[in-house]
């Protein structure tokens, strides 16, 4: 499968498989780069609004943990919970900023990775430990949204409780599969 522009010389050259485009190259990058077709559990037809979602969860969940504080405070009432449903309650409101946090720093560090490629010593000495720092945060970030989950379906909280404490465990389970998925979690610098 192979196409000359009409108004050129440029080719643009495709491998066919089963009546599909699985590959292709165009002009001087034929010899070395390809495009292959991004696999579905890659693409991001349904992982970036997911990705979008879950980002906005855990930025309200952290962004209304210190305004419930503020609104108890001037209303001088207590929160109606207490002991392990609070330290869960608590613990789940702090993995949504960590998350936050790392992934801000995911994106600072890739804005360094573009902004300076000669200087590869000093990319790694930012990556490695931010590649550690994802393995301890969203790990640890999703098992404290599946505890609190579990606190909050075992204790008999009212439904949006409920209903929040499920969209946090998919919003830290999708921080996670992206982060296996597009290797942010790993202790290599192979970029």
């Amino acid at each position: 499968m192979l196409w000359r522009d009409a108004n050129g010389h440029d080719l643009l050259g495709a491998n066919v498989v089963d009546g599909k485009a699985v590959r292709f190259s165009y002009g001087e990058l034929a010899p070395i780069i390809d495009f292959d077709r991004t696999p579905g559990y890659r693409s991001s037809s349904w992982l970036l609004p997911l990705v979008y979602g879950s980002l906005a969860v855990l930025f309200l969940t952290g962004l209304l943990w210190p305004t419930r504080a503020i609104v108890r405070r001037r209303l001088k009432a207590t929160l109606p919970i207490e002991g392990r449903q609070l330290w869960t309650y608590r613990s789940s409101r702090i993995a949504a900023w960590t998350i936050l946090a790392v992934l801000g720093g995911w994106v600072a560090a890739l804005s360094a990775l573009f902004g300076d490629l000669a200087n590869a010593a000093s990319i790694n000495s930012l990556l490695v430990p931010l590649e550690l720092l994802s393995i301890i945060v969203f790990v640890g970030g999703f098992a404290v949204m599946l505890w609190y989950a579990y606190t909050v379906w075992r204790s008999g909280w009212r439904w949006p409780a409920k209903v929040w404490s499920i969209l946090l465990v998919v919003a830290a389970g999708t921080i996670l599969y992206t982060g296996l998925v597009f290797k942010l979690i790993g202790l290599t610098s192979n970029y």
